[in-house]
Parts: structure tokens; C-alpha cells; sequence
């Protein structure tokens, strides 16, 4: 069923999610200001791009398991 892929999907989300929360954080410490912005709404939008995938996916396993 699809709950059954929430734990890989916020296993991965939240691995994403800490490598730009550190990646952010050793920037700040390195040069004393935060990412500009433009760099942040790429990072978002490969988050999207990562989790679409993620989602088609799983969908096509769904797919072929049904019509297996």
C-alpha cells in the first residue's frame, strides 16, 4: 500500500534536508553570511525534482507488481 513508502521517502527527505541544513550551516561559519537566495530556490527546486522522481517511481513498481 502507499503508506508503506513513507518511511524510504522521509528517510530520504530528511537526509536531503540535513545535507542543505549543513551545507548552509558551514557556509555561514566560512564566510560569515548565508547562502545567497538564488542558491536556495535551486536546492528547493531539486528537492521537488528528487521527490517527483521518487513518487514516479514508485508508481511504476505499483504498476508492474499489479500486472505481473
Amino acid at each position: 500500500m502507499w503508506w508503506e513508502s513513507m518511511l524510504p521517502m522521509g528517510i530520504i527527505v530528511g537526509m536531503i534536508f540535513i545535507m542543505g541544513q549543513s551545507q548552509d550551516f558551514f557556509h555561514k561559519a566560512a564566510f560569515g553570511k548565508v547562502l545567497f537566495s538564488l542558491e536556495i530556490i535551486v536546492g528547493v527546486v531539486n528537492l521537488i525534482l528528487i521527490l517527483s522522481i521518487y513518487i514516479v517511481f514508485l508508481a511504476e513498481l505499483k504498476f508492474l507488481s499489479i500486472h505481473v
